[in-house]
């Protein structure tokens, strides 16, 4: 029962869940105040019981499950870091209990611990894991290929940003990047490079860099228009639930 240290990039909370079931072991006396995790911080808050019954009807919860096989990049569940989705194809198949795909008893998350749900799971392969608020020493802030910071405040969004010296080297498909964000009069502000830029729910931001011509938006005329030198592409905004 003893739990796994964090660290100042990922840290370990003790969740009310978590009060609840070493009381009801009869083995603790507890208190609930000992609970620290923020509530956007905890995986499932406030989905109910039924979530923890299986990930079978993952389409009503997009947020926590995926079934991406083909690993692109992605936002967590709380845009706190960049990865993918671990669906993979299971040699030895899944038992049944665990099955997700109607479709198929092969298929399914690579994580056990979660009875083979899939999930974006943090990408292992970076000097941060993916965590937007973690920067390796001596590593430089990524103001020039996408525009992306990874502070205390950075959040995950989808985003083609491209810096326009390096069109030839980075594709123009959505990536998940990490940038810094603060909030102003009660809105979600963005800063690539070194601009903060207007995010509202539901929206995107197009960026362009000054001089390059007429612009058109595509289809949305809500979306934003930003001009910010030396940058191209676009911002998925959140929903407004997730900054509610």
């Amino acid at each position: 029962m003893t739990p796994e240290p964090g660290t100042s990039d990922t840290p370990r909370y003790v969740s009310p869940l978590t009060v609840a079931l070493m009381r009801d072991t009869g083995w603790y006396q507890v208190a609930d105040a000992l609970s620290d995790a923020p509530a956007a911080g905890i995986w499932g808050a406030g989905r109910g019981c039924g979530f923890l019954d299986g990930c079978a009807g993952w389409p009503r919860a997009p947020k926590y499950f995926c079934a991406d096989f083909e690993k692109q990049p992605a936002c967590g569940f709380n845009r706190r870091y960049t990865g993918a989705c671990n669906a993979v194809v299971l040699v030895d198949g899944v038992p049944d209990a665990y099955v997700v795909f109607d479709e198929s008893a092969i298929l399914g998350g690579s994580d056990v611990f979660t009875d083979r749900c899939p999930y974006v799971a943090p990408d292992p392969s970076t000097a941060t894991s993916g965590f937007c608020n973690a920067l390796p020493a001596g590593v430089t802030v990524d103001t020039t290929r996408r525009g992306s910071r990874r502070t205390a405040s950075s959040l995950c969004f989808g985003s083609t940003m491209r810096g326009t010296a390096h069109l030839d080297v980075l594709n123009a498909t959505q990536a998940a990047v990490c940038y810094e964000t603060a909030c102003h009069a009660g809105t979600l502000r963005v800063r690539v490079s070194d601009h903060f830029v207007e995010c509202a729910p539901d929206r995107r931001v197009f960026f362009r860099p000054p001089r390059s011509g007429n612009f058109t938006l595509p289809n949305n005329v809500t979306d934003r228009l930003a001009v910010v030198p030396g940058f191209t592409g676009m911002v998925q905004c959140p929903t407004a639930a997730e900054i509610a």
